[in-house]
């Protein structure tokens, strides 16, 4: 189930420190992480998560975000109008830029 969350963030500097903690370790087994996107101000981010269910994801994002941000969960329908980028949806960018490439030489 594609999870949609919307962290606000409400300590900059923890943010940080816990964002690269994040970095260096890799979600549990059933958990993935493809698309993030950080606010030019750092004072939003959002995540799109593939796991088992929202009540299986809040407390383990919640620990993980404690003191840096507060986070909005709702479920994402990857087949609602409107819904683009999910990851079987995306382009492989890599593909493409060979593509056009190869179509100039």
């Amino acid at each position: 189930m594609y999870i949609g969350v919307v962290h606000t963030v409400t300590d900059k500097e923890t943010w940080a420190t816990k964002l690269a903690e994040f970095e260096k370790g890799t979600p549990p087994p059933g958990y993935t992480n493809p698309i993030t996107f950080i606010g030019t101000k750092t004072d939003y981010a959002f995540c799109l998560w593939e796991a088992p269910s929202v009540e299986m994801l809040q407390p383990m994002l919640d620990e993980l975000t404690a003191g840096a941000a507060t986070n909005l969960y709702f479920h994402v329908n990857p087949e609602a109008f409107g819904t683009s980028g999910i990851p079987s949806q995306r382009i492989d960018l890599d593909t493409k830029q060979k593509a056009k490439a190869t179509a100039k030489a």
